[in-house]
């Protein structure tokens, strides 16, 4: 006699990695403040107040005092004092007030101090770079004049010539983008770095960009990347500038966030409306990365990116199907090597900076509404406060999307307590799991076509392996 049901028991590994397109069972359709490790779902990352070595012995590390208020954006500049010999490690920092302050991150008193009593219109485009074995830094925008420093934290200021939205330098020339000539790469002609005087005579070349704005320059070895609102292109330049050539690689309907170039090794990434890319500076690829979906559609033009330590990370904006006021409600580390990532939801970032020197290293935040500085950690928490942790499963539906079926029966073997939360299209059930449960039953008795399942805590780790869930399905 045929039986009427069978059973179908299903071994249910977590993983983080988000599902996309993919129905594998035990990737994430929405995950946050976790991370697998060893087979566990662990706390991700979490922030504390920036501290930094107490000496360049790094025996132990203070809190850096807050600035004097609430900064827009930070920046790192390394020069060699010309009295001490030494190379000091300085953090740029323009505030609330639209005036720029620094802060020597080695000096004992470690406090931010007012670079100098100029307002900016805007928040500047920064570059430091190294000029004839000589340190040098640029703020520059549109509206404002241009300030430089050259070996030290003394501010010039270019009070006439040309105003650049974005600079860089190469080869002994600086090279800039005007809001005024869309479609010109400016240069100086002579090898003179800080002649932008009005009598100034200004090399051209001609980007010939489409529609929208060229946004930001990223030197090559052999030349110039610039990225635009919608293209990307790149202009070899030999020693004799004029004999320059144009390429374009990339020409999109997709609009690329100039605030999340950045570049990680010998890659350079940036965020555009329907993912992630990254070039060589000879091609153009799209990175598949699976919470696609989760960013389709949002307007990212507060996202910011960051390298640290060989990682990729993303501050954006993500839909975690609820309201909030956030500027960016989630900050994404990406393992470029190995191609895994986690999500962070609860830190509000507005800025990120990598600051390393002397063996130290801290990837430093700016949190909206917040006058404290901080810096990453891997605790899960924010100002000691836990970080909430989810998990959402992927839909399971056994590969008989219409077929009626029956979730009979979970196991779990859990070593903190965890809520876990089985849904179907016709209802759900809500269970504690106590720590320390190894293969523990729990009746369900939950009818439907598809099913997920759901985990949240605020603990450390929130479950084992060695979930199981068993369905009953009705024969034919």
């Amino acid at each position: 006699m045929k039986k009427r049901f069978s059973t179908r028991r299903i071994n249910f590994d977590l993983s983080t990695k988000f599902a996309g397109d993919s129905r594998d069972i035990g990737l994430a359709k929405c995950c946050y403040n976790v991370k697998i490790k060893n087979d566990k779902m662990i706390c991700a990352n979490g922030a504390v107040r920036f501290n930094w070595p107490q000496d360049i012995d790094m025996n132990t590390s203070l809190n850096v005092v807050n600035p004097p208020c609430e900064m827009q954006k930070v920046w790192k500049y390394n020069y060699k004092d010309s009295v001490s010999g030494q190379t000091r490690c300085v953090m740029f920092a323009l505030g609330i007030d639209w005036k720029l302050y620094q802060i020597d991150l080695f000096d004992n008193n470690r406090e931010y101090k007012l670079v100098m009593d100029k307002t900016f219109a805007k928040v500047p485009y920064y570059n430091s770079f190294v000029w004839v074995k000589k340190n040098g830094a640029m703020f520059c925008s549109d509206s404002d004049d241009l300030v430089f420093f050259e070996e030290g934290t003394t501010p010039q200021v270019a009070t006439s010539g040309t105003k650049f939205c974005s600079i860089c330098y190469y080869r002994e020339r600086l090279f800039g983008l005007t809001n005024s000539d869309e479609g010109v790469l400016k240069y100086t002609k002579e090898a003179k770095l800080f002649d932008w005087s009005e009598t100034s005579e200004l090399g051209e070349i001609e980007i010939h960009n489409g529609k929208g704005k060229m946004r930001t320059l990223v030197p090559l070895e052999d030349g110039i990347l610039c990225i635009g609102d919608y293209e990307v292109v790149r202009v070899d330049i030999p020693r004799v500038v004029s004999m320059y050539s144009t390429n374009r690689i990339l020409e999109s309907g997709n609009k690329i966030y100039a605030n999340t170039v950045v570049k990680v090794k010998d890659k350079i990434y940036f965020l555009t409306q329907d993912g992630l890319y990254y070039t060589d500076g000879y091609e153009v690829k799209k990175i598949s990365l699976g919470f696609e979906q989760m960013i389709e559609g949002i307007e990212q033009k507060y996202a910011v990116s960051e390298a640290y330590e060989g990682k990729l990370y993303l501050a954006l904006k993500m839909d975690f199907g609820e309201y909030d006021e956030s500027v960016n409600n989630a900050l994404i580390e990406i393992n470029l090597e190995e191609q895994t990532y986690c999500i962070t939801k609860g830190l509000d970032i507005k800025c990120l900076l990598a600051v390393c020197d002397k063996g130290a290293s801290r990837l430093v935040m700016l949190i909206k509404d917040n006058v404290s500085v901080y810096q990453l950690t891997d605790d899960g928490t924010f100002s000691g406060n836990i970080l909430q942790k989810y998990f959402e499963s992927v839909e399971i539906d056994l590969d008989m999307p219409g077929k009626d079926k029956m979730l009979a029966e979970m196991y779990i073997s859990a070593n903190q307590s965890v809520e876990i939360k089985v849904c179907s299209d016709s209802g759900e059930r809500t269970y504690l799991c106590n720590m320390f449960e190894q293969n523990s039953k729990y009746y369900c008795k939950l009818s439907g076509k598809k099913f997920c399942l759901c985990l949240s805590g605020k603990v450390d780790l929130l479950a084992l392996k060695n979930v199981e869930l068993v369905f009953r399905v009705k024969n034919d």
